[in-house]
């Protein structure tokens, strides 16, 4: 659907591609908002060359509703005035794989209620990034960046198990007050990518480890409040530049 304005979806109105190759694309030069649920292919199918979603607003925002839900094995896209997928919990989006994703002034943020793979890059110019993955019922979800999650102030990661950066970078740009959060409430935090942002605070249930070696790895200048809350647990951090400990930090081994 291209339209030369905004795209208006009612409450309750449905926009379905199903099957295996199913794709559907809104493209406006204004705003896109989205009131009802929207089905692309069958996220059951969850690979990364899968088909999906496509949500571009070329001079305005993307807004989801309460009353919205998206169902993708592929999200992407780009929005020039901020991006707002947050459906309400219990009739939330089903979200596999998130692709290429940039907004150019505002901000990103996704609610997801399946595990989530971040192939993107996802990238907001001006603003910050947040994701939340959680999951109602069943086992719990795990968020994985493959890829770059960059926030002009900064990027917050919320996933009720695991959060996994193994080949990725997680970037907040601000050299002041940018800030990456990552929050693991129910598992582990595990970067063996990058992490560079002026301020790094955190908490994990199990254990936290950010080591990656290289030269050109994490890049943290502060860092703040991190709680590692398992009895056995622990807090590991490899840093490639001066650090200030501002805490607290509390974890069975530091």
């Amino acid at each position: 659907i291209a339209q030369t304005g905004s795209i208006e979806q009612d409450s309750g109105a449905q926009i379905s591609a199903p099957g295996y190759s199913g794709v559907v694309g809104l493209n406006a030069n204004g705003s896109i908002n989205l009131g009802g649920t929207i089905q692309a292919a069958d996220p059951a199918f969850g690979s990364v060359g899968s088909p999906g979603l496509s949500l571009v607003s070329t001079n305005g925002a993307i807004i989801e509703t309460t009353t919205g839900n998206l169902s993708t094995p592929l999200l992407v896209g780009s929005a020039a005035n901020g991006a707002t997928l947050n459906a309400t919990a219990g009739n939330g989006n089903l979200v596999a794989n998130l692709g290429p994703f940039a907004v150019h002034s505002g901000d990103f943020a996704l609610t997801d209620e399946r595990s989530l793979a971040v192939t993107g890059p996802v990238v907001a110019y001006a603003g910050s990034v947040t994701i939340l993955d959680t999951h109602l019922s069943g086992a719990p979800s795990s968020l994985t960046n493959n890829s770059t999650i960059q926030g002009q102030t900064g990027v917050t990661l919320v996933a009720d198990d695991n959060i996994v950066n193994s080949a990725g970078a997680v970037i907040a740009v601000d050299g002041a007050t940018g800030a990456v959060n990552l929050i693991a409430t129910g598992g582990s935090i595990s970067s063996t990518g990058v992490v560079q942002a002026p301020n790094l605070t955190g908490f994990a249930a199990a254990s936290a480890t950010l080591n990656n070696t290289s030269a050109s790895g994490n890049r943290i200048a502060n860092l703040g409040s991190f709680t590692v809350d398992a009895a056995d647990g622990w807090l590991m951090l490899n840093d490639g530049r001066a650090l200030q400990v501002s805490g607290p930090l509390q974890a069975q081994t530091i």
